[in-house]
């Protein structure tokens, strides 16, 4: 029943009227109101993007997921952040390639948000990339998602476990797999 009312809300001109509504509405979860916050995404005012993401989330629509990926390529880093924990929290692998694109994403915490979503929906297809990933980028958290994915899917290979038990010997990995290939 308070749908419409936060729906009015969001007209109002203030930032902070708009910014609770779309929190409210994501709160809510209602499906009727994934348009409406899709339309906010192209609010000119940042808060109001990130609120609507955050939102949109919440809700875990999959008729919301080509506006969160297109967040992921927004110019401000907390919205793109907050597009990476939203489209793991909706769990579709449709976002899995705009996911692995975020992991060379300029800024820690987008790469981070990223690895956690590849994690959680990512599927034993996408260790290869992550594999490479993790040789290019050296980040401790890359392996992190490696590990959760090969654990869920119950799939180990041999070269990404031996890398990840004795990551001090990583160069000797590279090099023996590089020699191999």
């Amino acid at each position: 029943t308070a749908v419409p009312s936060l729906s009015q809300a969001f007209q109002y001109l203030y930032t902070v009227f708009r910014s609770r509504s779309l929190f409210g509405l994501g709160y809510i979860g209602s499906e009727t109101v994934v348009r409406s916050l899709i339309k906010a995404l192209n609010s000119r005012v940042p808060e109001i993007r990130s609120d609507a993401v955050k939102a949109l989330g919440e809700i875990g629509s999959e008729k919301s997921i080509p506006s969160l990926i297109q967040a992921l390529n927004s110019r401000v880093p907390g919205i793109r952040s907050s597009a990476a924990i939203a489209l793991r929290k909706i769990g579709s692998e449709k976002a899995v390639p705009s996911l692995i694109q975020a992991l060379k994403d300029e800024d820690s915490e987008v790469r981070f948000y990223a690895v956690k979503a590849l994690g959680e929906i990512g599927s034993a297809k996408i260790l290869n990339n992550l594999w490479q990933l993790q040789l290019e980028a050296d980040e401790i958290f890359i392996s992190r998602a490696i590990r959760q994915i090969q654990a869920r899917c119950k799939f180990y290979n041999y070269e990404i476990a031996q890398l990840l038990l004795y990551g001090k010997k990583r160069g000797n990995a590279r090099q023996k797999l590089e020699g191999e290939a």
